[in-house]
């Protein structure tokens, strides 16, 4: 129903474009292009003005092209400056291009600097919000997967709203946060929706962010958000509409006579012949196809004085989950008013208000669980508990039923307000100062109806939560320039000062009448909680560029950050970097290597810090939420560290920018990233009371490649253009406390190794003879050498051994884009190699006979079970009960987890301008998408895209996506 509405309303909008366009008077228009020197240049892109019209001039620089008399033509290429001609009713044009220094002059926003592809010294990606917008989220870090070199991404939920894991070149912290900092027009923190951003440009070596000293040894990413320009005001409306479908990877449970089958193996117990006539499809009842819908509405113009940018967008993405979902209101209004030459004024503004939906009965995990031999409903078509005597899965729970009474939602707010002055002392002499406030709100809602299991034992339960939180950030730049000759120099000084608080509450009453929600008519307040929390941070910085004839380029920067986060008597961290690019293109000796149109080479050294800690981890303190004898007590918590200070990376780049024909463009990098004094949680000895003490204990290093790569295949009326990336990067921990390991689920961080490195059993297979599984024993001597190895069924008797990392060796994207006249595909794919993956959910799914009263996985293809001797099977005989604990954690389920995933494809179509011009609007811009339509693994589970930590449970399916929509521009 949803997709026939969908489709309707798309098609009658598509027909109502084409019944009320009036036909305007055309020429065809031909002619020739060529640079200063007359000679001849293809590939010259010729574009209608306000319009997605155009073509490409041939191998003889000869052009054709039918438009409007009156309209007006860009002509365009890489290396030339840029020229508009009015056609005039002239039927030939020819034009000649200006060689230019464009290609170099793209600007790179770094947050307190731009700065100029050409003078950047700097490991630097950006992205334009063209190759952010074709993936359907709310989400801007997930729309960067895959789009840049040295950034990973990836999601361990489906659901909508969910987050994503983001890192760039690698992990290099054990206890402290790995995420990258994030700055917002310029100022550190701050939020944004996806339709509102221009740029996203990542910085990740020394010399771009060192200027971030404090906070940026995981990488800073710099969202610059959309303004307006000088001129006609422009107005554009977006509609995106679609629908969802789950999908579930390789990973499928039986049906009802597949695990009939199933317990015949190993003759289960109670098993009856009728079973067979029930089958129950449990995933049908807890999943549905879901509608996305998202609305967009800007306006942007400006005077001479005056620019604005006005947003509001909406955002609403149903589950595929039943009673999951998530929508968002976001609203942005970006003001610059220049008051005089020398004084200008940026404003801007933005709100968030979403609203979030959670399954309360745990449908995702029982619709893989629950038996097909168990039925829903009685009868007489009322549902059941899962209490019934009849009921034969082992958790005696129909999801369906509580999800009648019991709720789980949240909902908050985001408001943030960035006013920034800037005063202009002389032409070479700038002062800025920016002022940013936010303000967020949280509040969770959850019950627990007394007629259901999880309510039933209290008599029903009620949950309230509340939080707020708000920051107040000044940053104060002043800002040198000047020319002497062939020499520039420029140079930047500031002072900034950031505050941050939170605090929260939350109470649980039990004993309420269903129908009630207000914590006040509970029988008895059974748990109450609160928090206060805050944290400061100052800094002094500086940065020094120079420039030598715009070829040899040098950058230096200083920071001086002090936290109340670290020991009162280190409180303070020095951060610097250098860093140097040469232009080898722009001396006399490349002047004859006409293959080569650029080449600069790029070096850079520097520290960075992190302070991604919880606060008070350096104080002594007291718990207080005791009591003795029925009177406040307290006990201490906590045991003081006044030296705890800053983890501090240190980081060397060495990369080169090449451009071959004005048609290729390389980038490379090789990087190292040590991180050293890791903030560390390190364990005490029982006798001192305490738990852990947070110490600077520790190393990690991280090194790789990166490598990009954009191209301009064909540029003729078929247009043909295609970006590549990939990094490889390998981590190393040097060094813990006194070497000692650290031990981390089923993962170990040990010196020598990757962070990230599986610890458990080695799976041998299966005895062909007998069918018992089988595991590694190992023999080692003094010194840990392995000396023998030898098979084992006895679980107990296996060696605990290395076996893998959950970090991948390479990951990347491929984006080609194909366009001819009005039309434009674009494909996107993104791709993990090497990691390993923990498939957890095959404890219970894949269990030989443990978990006899769970449904069971469907083996793949190449998988069989033992049923006789001289098996060579990969599943041990199965055994009601389990076959010698074959189901307990071992490489068994370690899997890998490469992937190719067709992240986004959509075809586009551009009206024609005699079209636009009947219909009085600029530009008109029809579309259909699918995100996530095809992945090609062999990992057996439902999605080899997991969180960080590299497991795999039963997790919130991704969502197919088939959208639609149309852009207009008035």
């Amino acid at each position: 129903m949803y997709r026939k509405t969908i489709v309707g309303s798309f098609v009658f909008v598509l027909f109502s474009l084409f019944a009320f366009a009036v036909q305007a008077q055309e020429i065809k228009v031909t002619g020739t292009v060529t640079d200063a020197n007359g000679e001849v240049l293809p590939g010259v892109n010729v574009a209608v003005k306000s319009t997605s019209a155009g073509t490409s001039t041939s191998v003889d620089g000869e052009y054709e092209i039918t438009v409007d008399a009156e309209a007006v033509l860009v002509f365009s290429f890489i290396g030339f400056e840029a020229r508009e001609v009015q056609v005039n009713g002239r039927k030939t044009i020819n034009v000649e291009l200006v060689s230019s220094t464009e290609a170099l002059d793209e600007v790179f926003v770094l947050g307190y600097t731009t700065q100029s592809k050409e003078e950047s010294s700097s490991s630097v990606v950006q992205v334009s919000s063209e190759d952010l917008d074709d993936v359907t989220t709310v989400s801007a870090t997930e729309m960067l997967q895959g789009k840049a070199a040295g950034v990973f991404v990836t999601s361990g939920t489906g659901e909508p709203g969910g987050g994503t894991d983001i890192r760039i070149r690698g992990t290099g912290s054990i206890s402290a946060g790995a995420s990258p900092l994030y700055v917002v027009d310029g100022v550190i923190g701050g939020t944004v929706d996806p339709a509102d951003i221009e740029s996203i440009t990542i910085l990740k070596d020394a010399s771009a962010t060192s200027m971030y000293g404090s906070r940026a040894a995981n990488g800073v990413i710099v969202i610059q958000t959309k303004s307006g320009t000088r001129g006609t005001t422009n107005i554009n409306i977006n509609t995106t509409v679609g629908w969802n479908e789950r999908t579930n990877g390789n990973f499928q449970v039986m049906n009802s006579q597949q695990l009939y089958n199933y317990h015949e193996e190993f003759e289960s117990p109670n098993l009856q012949s009728e079973y067979q006539n029930i089958n129950t499809d449990w995933q049908d009842l807890a999943f549905r196809q879901a509608v996305t819908r998202k609305y967009e509405a800007s306006a942007s113009g400006g005077t001479a004085s005056t620019t604005f940018f006005i947003s509001g967008n909406y955002y609403n993405e149903e589950g595929t989950l039943v009673s999951t979902g998530f929508e968002r209101y976001g609203s942005r209004i970006n003001i610059d008013h220049r008051f005089q030459d020398n004084f200008k004024v940026e404003a801007r503004f933005s709100g968030q208000y979403s609203n979030r939906l959670n399954n309360p009965t745990g449908a995702l995990y029982q619709s893989y669980i629950n038996m097909p031999w168990d039925e829903p409903y009685t009868s007489d078509g009322n549902l059941k508990t899962g209490k019934e005597n009849d009921w034969i899965g082992r958790d005696q729970s129909n999801f369906l039923y509580p999800l009648q009474y019991n709720f789980n939602n949240a909902n908050s707010k985001n408001l943030t307000g960035n006013v920034k002055v800037e005063y202009d002392f002389t032409e070479q002499l700038f002062f800025t100062s920016t002022t940013r406030v936010t303000y967020n709100t949280y509040r969770n809602e959850s019950f627990l109806d007394s007629r259901t299991s999880a309510g039933s034992t209290n008599g029903g339960e009620l949950y309230n939560f509340y939080s707020q939180s708000s920051s107040f950030l000044s940053s104060n730049l002043l800002n040198y320039s000047k020319v002497y000759g062939d020499h520039s120099f420029s140079g930047v000084l500031g002072f900034e000062y950031e505050r941050n608080y939170a605090d929260g509450i939350g109470g649980r009453g039990v004993g309420i009448f269903s129908g009630l929600e207000i914590l006040d008519v509970t029988a008895e307040a059974f748990s109450i909680g609160g928090y206060k929390t805050e944290n400061k941070f100052a800094s002094v910085l500086s940065q020094l560029t120079y420039d030598y004839n715009t070829t040899y380029f040098l950058k230096l920067s200083y920071r001086r950050d002090g936290s109340s986060r670290f020991g009162k008597d280190n409180q303070y961290g020095n951060f610097y970097s250098i860093g140097g690019s040469w232009i080898l293109t722009n001396e006399d000796f490349m002047s004859d290597i006409t293959p080569v149109t650029n080449l600069k080479l790029r070096a850079s050294y520097g520290t960075t810090g992190n302070a991604a800690i919880g606060n008070y981890l350096s104080s002594g303190l007291y718990s207080y939420s005791v009591q003795y004898a029925g009177q406040p007590a307290s006990q201490p918590s906590r045991i003081e560290n006044p030296n705890l200070t800053w983890e501090i990376a240190k980081m060397a780049n060495f990369g080169f920018d090449l451009s071959l024909y004005n048609r290729v463009d390389i980038t490379l990098d090789f990087y190292q990233k040590d991180n050293e004094d890791l903030l560390q949680n390190v364990r005490l000895p029982g006798t001192t009371g305490f738990n852990s003490v947070t110490q600077n204990i520790g190393s990690v290093r991280n090194k790789g490649l990166e490598i990009g790569i954009s191209s301009q295949n064909i540029q003729q009326v078929f247009k043909w253009t295609t970006d590549f990336n990939i990094s490889f990067n390998s981590n190393e921990v040097l060094s813990l406390n006194d070497g000692e390991d650290i031990p981390n689920g089923l993962q170990r961080i040990m010196e020598g190794s990757e962070l990230r490195t599986w610890y458990m059993r080695e799976w041998a297979g299966v005895d062909s003879e007998t069918g018992d599984p089988l595991w590694i024993t190992q023999t080692r001597d003094s010194e840990g050498n392995v000396v023998s190895e030898e098979t084992t069924n006895n679980y107990n008797q296996a060696t605990l051994q290395k076996v893998g990392s959950a970090s991948p060796d390479f990951s990347g994207g491929l984006r080609n884009v194909f366009q001819y006249k009005g039309w434009k595909l674009n494909t996107f794919l993104n791709f993990v190699s090497g990691n390993k993956i923990y498939h957890s959910a095959r404890e219970l799914f894949d269990s030989d006979g443990a978990y006899a009263t769970y449904n069971q996985m469907v083996l793949k293809d190449d998988w069989s079970r033992w049923q006789q001797p001289g098996d060579n099977a990969t599943h041990p005989k199965p055994i009601y009960g389990g076959n010698s604990q074959s189901n307990k954690p071992s490489s068994r389920y370690l899997e890998d987890g490469s992937y190719i995933r067709l992240k986004n494809i959509t075809l586009s179509y551009s009206l024609p301008a005699n079209v636009l011009d009947g219909l009085g609007i600029q530009s008109a811009n029809l579309f259909v998408s699918g995100d996530n339509l095809v992945t090609l693994t062999g990992f057996s589970g439902m999605d080899p895209e997991v969180g960080i930590g590299g497991y795999a449970g039963t997790k919130y399916p991704i969502s197919k996506k088939y959208l639609m929509g149309i852009k207009l521009g008035l």
